[in-house]
């Protein structure tokens, strides 16, 4: 029996853009990931500052520094799988960590996947208020994923070293990929 999934809400940091690294560079520790405290969600942990000085760091850097955030190595195929499923494809991000991440962020979009994803997205730092039946969310955060689900959505959990999937096979891109591909066919297109 399939699931009545009709939308796939994509989202941006640790899914699609690697804002890890961003902020590595930006403090001078571009091997951030692979220091990540396992199963740690949140760079004050990682980078032992508190977040108030993180994110005035990155807001001082400006716009540039969301719109020129690198992809991750499997956001092209995500983004080509999703839409291959015949379901409408929107991201869903949050932008409260400055003043520049909204317009920063949408400039990376049109960027990198052009009209693909160039105006369907929503910036909210409640995406749980976005589920119901038929919404499928693909995010790296634990918190997220389960209040998406609580809230009557389905959800699929992306590998990453700060969630609850952060074990070491998940380390290589394409192992990655098949398991996000995998789990979304799995929990959001077929029962």
């Amino acid at each position: 029996m399939r699931k009545e999934t009709r939308m796939i809400k994509l989202d941006m940091d640790g899914v699609l853009f690697d804002i890890v690294g961003a902020v590595g560079r930006l403090f001078d520790r571009p091997n951030l990931e692979a220091e990540w405290p396992l199963g740690h969600y949140g760079f004050s942990t990682a980078l032992q500052i508190a977040e108030a000085e993180i994110w005035a760091r990155v807001d001082a850097e400006g716009v540039g520094f969301w719109a020129d955030m690198p992809v991750l190595p499997w956001a092209d195929r995500l983004v080509s799988f999703c839409f291959s499923l015949g379901m409408e494809v929107r991201i869903v991000s949050d932008t409260s960590y400055g003043r520049w991440a909204d317009a920063g962020k949408r400039i990376a979009l049109q960027r990198h996947f052009g009209g693909r994803l160039a105006k369907s997205w929503h910036f909210t730092s409640f995406k749980a208020d976005l589920a119901r039946s038929g919404r499928c969310l693909i995010d790296d955060s634990d918190d997220n994923v389960r209040k998406f689900q609580e809230a009557g959505g389905q959800a699929v959990l992306v590998p990453q070293p700060w969630n609850a999937l952060h074990f070491e096979e998940w380390r290589d891109p394409a192992a990655k990929f098949a398991y996000v591909k995998e789990a979304v066919l799995r929990t959001c297109v077929s029962e």
